[in-house]
């Protein structure tokens, strides 16, 4: 796992990182209706926008070209994100640059809530999928895989070892490389309680960071 105090590391980063522009949406917006907590103790858009400053801190830290398609407090409309992602992919093209994007998100369940759990989601839809999207989200889930154990955090990977495909327009719409991640259930108590953690939002985004230089590595 990457060592966010390492100088020596940071340099290693380098020759990975400097052909690839990130990109992170936070989604949603503070007033967003219906996503919060049952007992209305989180908004999804206050963990999710945490979890983005969080991961835009590691970019920063390490010299990483990222933007934002959504930061803040404000429900950017879906169009609108397409817009602003299809501009920056275009740009990141024309310098011979790739795009890597992440959509954070926090699921809720409530017919059911047992339901608990993280996924990490690639574009599919039929027979058509996303072969990046697909190696993205599976080196994703495998570091947050093993972010939770080390740290002791009791959250599933659901599905496939925590990877599915989905037709969602984050990840039909846009040009470059991306997965949406949903990182727990607020709708569940303990996933709740995990979710409302500020520790536990630091160690969800460096295992999203981490998930993401190890797909620079490979691709």
């Amino acid at each position: 796992m990457y060592n966010i105090f390492d100088k020596q590391a940071i340099i290693a980063l380098k020759p990975y990182v400097k052909d690839h522009v990130f990109c992170a949406d936070s989604g949603h917006g503070w007033l967003t209706g219906g996503k919060r907590s049952i007992d209305g103790s989180l908004r999804e858009n206050e963990f999710n926008t945490a979890e983005e400053d969080k991961l835009t801190l590691l970019w920063n830290y390490s010299g990483m070209e990222y933007y934002q398609l959504a930061a803040g407090w404000r429900d950017e409309g879906l169009n609108r994100r397409k817009e602003i992602e299809n501009r920056l992919f275009k740009d990141a093209q024309a310098r011979d640059k790739k795009l890597i994007g992440v959509s954070l998100h926090a699921d809720a369940f409530k017919p059911d809530l047992s339901a608990n759990g993280f996924c990490v989601y690639y574009y599919k839809k039929g027979k058509r999928e996303s072969a990046k999207g697909k190696i993205l989200a599976r080196c994703i889930a495998d570091s947050i895989i093993k972010s939770d154990l080390k740290n002791g955090h009791v959250i599933r990977p659901r599905h496939l070892n925590g990877i599915k495909g989905r037709n969602f327009f984050i990840l039909r719409e846009t040009l470059g490389v991306w997965v949406l991640i949903e990182n727990a259930f607020m709708s569940n108590k303990r996933d709740l309680m995990y979710l409302k953690d500020d520790g536990f939002r630091n160690d969800r985004a460096l295992a999203i960071f981490n998930g993401l230089i190890d797909y620079v590595k490979v691709s």
